[in-house]
């Protein structure tokens, strides 16, 4: 498969995520910001053991963790994405029916490509290293120059 078709396939599955927001902030208004992220997640959880009951059932069987998360050769701060997903959700809810859903996107995208151009300049977690470029940071102000178009009053 070429990677213009992957890039599209992943563009359209990601497209889904759009709808995660205003979702998420009508949970909010009828439960409150923090229930709303622990229900999510309760859901989102449960939804993700049963598929991974279909998908890599083995990791149902406490010895497939105890054989990943051994003490001492687990490095904790990879933990730290489930915390940062919830973040991301909590700002989410709070942000879209101040922006709307394509400004929480755009937001969230330009926020995303600036500090994902960071980590692959520093090389964070293992990455391989790729040097800040002037047409990657024009990339991000074009985007930039998007949301502003988007978030334009009416």
């Amino acid at each position: 498969m070429s990677i213009i078709v992957e890039f599209l396939i992943i563009t359209f599955l990601a497209g889904i995520a759009a709808f995660q927001g205003p979702i998420n902030s009508q949970l909010a208004s009828r439960t409150g910001l923090f229930a709303a992220n622990v229900l999510s997640n309760i859901i989102g959880t449960l939804a993700l053991i049963l598929v991974m009951a279909f998908v890599e059932p083995q990791a149902l069987q406490p010895q497939y963790w105890a054989n990943r998360l051994k003490p001492g050769e687990f490095p904790i701060v990879l933990l730290l994405g489930g915390v940062l997903g919830s973040l991301f959700m909590v700002i989410m809810v709070i942000a879209v029916p101040r922006i709307g859903t394509s400004g929480w996107v755009m937001a969230s995208l330009v926020g995303q490509l600036t500090a994902a151009m960071a980590i692959d300049a520093i090389g964070l977690f293992g990455l391989d290293r790729r040097p800040i470029a002037g047409v990657r940071l024009l990339g991000i102000a074009m985007i930039v120059g998007g949301a502003m178009l988007t978030l334009r009053p009416r």
